[in-house]
């Protein structure tokens, strides 16, 4: 890891927590400080800007075990267990008056003082829809309280009660006409998003994810004078795009930013992807890797290449949309398999990718390989080897995977160390030729 790597890190955390709830930020910033304290010494304004940034916002929450770490002496260290007292009161004092509805739907653990649900959510969506939960004739103060228990739960971090407390609170309006329109419902949406990312629910969190991207009008005069929503959500949904176990689902984020944005049966330009590249242009780093990863979305993956292009005249570092640049712009194979050896130390101080590191540079090899049998007749297995960065003896084995996985009609020769491919192969069939057509005026077409 370099000075350089050092500076990108705390530039790039700083540009994504400053748009992200600070709970969000938080496991950013921690993941930041982790992977760069090796090299602190070697740029300690970098690396002090980082830990700055974490300690307030640790300090910002009550997330009492991240505030007695940065506690500096005894005196911090009793506010924190006082403000944990008066939490414990407020929690209780919430519970007490939101007791009328947490009876029908929550079983309540005397002993760790948590909440779980007693019905499965399938079953809270029945009474809904048959307008059972407006039978119950809950009190409007109850129901308000647990809004408000969800919210203190959430900043306490315990995110999978807060996030069905939001839940149950969501469905339980939803027949109140005078609360369907309420400015809780913003702060609804967004809150289920940062509780269902951080719990891991990603199941809900991307029937969120929709549910705000319908909530946000792209095309209203109050986002289109003040984007900062859309913005926001390009960057919360970045966890469910990139953090989800037990695979990743990059090929939604792609869908999310080149694909026209569709409302009430009309058809936009590319909002979202328009406010990434002219707004947040840090997010790129994260198009360019979607890409590399769903390389055969070649419409999808020939317009985040052109998006990058802006970042490219401005002499940008980052080595994934280089990368991206070099094979899909410029065909330049020794520039892009120089700067896939970036990758090694790009990926691991990437809170949103150093999970997949193996994936990532897989992907980017066999994409090197691809494009380069799109263009030769024949390709030198030691050529080959060097240009991906791989030992000779496992790149014949690599070789014969990429091949059929990428269905090339192509032969190894073992004896004179080449790869052959027929030359009919590069020639696409009608089907595909229109098929590829459809797919770029579906993306460019108004």
């Amino acid at each position: 890891m370099t000075d350089r790597t050092l500076s990108f890190v705390a530039d790039q955390s700083s540009k994504l927590a400053a748009n992200l709830d600070r709970h969000l930020a938080l496991p950013i910033l921690e993941h930041a400080v982790r992977s760069t304290e090796a090299i602190k010494d070697s740029n300690p304004a970098a690396f002090k800007s980082l830990v700055e940034g974490l300690e307030r916002t640790a300090q910002s929450t009550r997330i009492f075990a991240l505030h007695k770490r940065f506690a500096a002496t005894e005196k911090a260290a009793a506010a924190v267990d006082t403000r944990h007292h008066a939490f414990d009161q407020d929690a209780e004092r919430l519970r007490g008056v939101a007791q009328p509805v947490l009876t029908h739907f929550f079983n309540f653990d005397d002993e760790s003082k948590t909440l779980s649900l007693k019905i499965f959510h399938r079953q809270i969506d029945e009474m809904r829809k048959t307008q059972r939960i407006g039978a119950l004739n809950l009190p409007r103060k109850a129901i308000d309280a647990v809004y408000d228990l969800g919210f203190l739960l959430c900043d306490a971090g315990a995110y999978d009660q807060a996030a069905q407390l939001l839940y149950v609170y969501q469905s339980v309006t939803s027949e109140l006409a005078d609360l369907k329109e309420s400015p809780k419902r913003r702060s609804l949406y967004w809150g289920r998003l940062l509780c269902d990312c951080l719990s891991g629910d990603w199941r809900n969190a991307v029937g969120d994810i929709h549910a705000l991207r319908e909530y946000l009008d792209p095309t209203s005069p109050e986002n289109t004078q003040n984007p900062t929503p859309l913005i926001w959500l390009l960057h919360w949904s970045l966890f469910y795009y990139f953090k989800r176990t037990p695979a990743l689902d990059t090929m939604a984020f792609l869908d999310h930013i080149t694909n026209l944005d569709v409302k009430a049966g009309e058809r936009y330009r590319f909002v979202y992807g328009n406010a990434l590249q002219s707004l947040c242009p840090h997010l790129l780093r994260y198009a360019a890797v979607a890409a590399i990863l769903n390389k055969k979305k070649r419409a999808a993956l020939r317009r985040v290449q052109r998006m990058c292009e802006s970042e490219m005249l401005a002499g940008t570092t980052d080595p994934f949309i280089r990368f991206l640049d070099a094979l899909s712009g410029s065909s330049d194979f020794k520039t892009a398999s120089a700067i896939l050896s970036e990758f090694d130390a790009a990926i691991p101080v990437d809170f949103f990718l150093a999970d997949h590191k193996d994936e990532i540079i897989n992907a980017a090899r066999m994409m090197i390989f691809e494009e380069s049998l799109r263009i030769h007749k024949s390709v030198s297995i030691p050529a080959a080897a060097k240009r991906l960065g791989m030992p000779e003896d496992r790149t014949e084995a690599w070789l014969v995977d990429v091949i059929q996985d990428a269905k090339f009609d192509a032969t190894i020769d073992s004896v004179h160390r080449v790869v052959n491919v027929n030359i009919s192969a590069h020639r696409k069939s009608i089907h595909q030729q229109v098929q590829d057509i459809l797919e770029s005026a579906s993306k460019s077409h108004a």
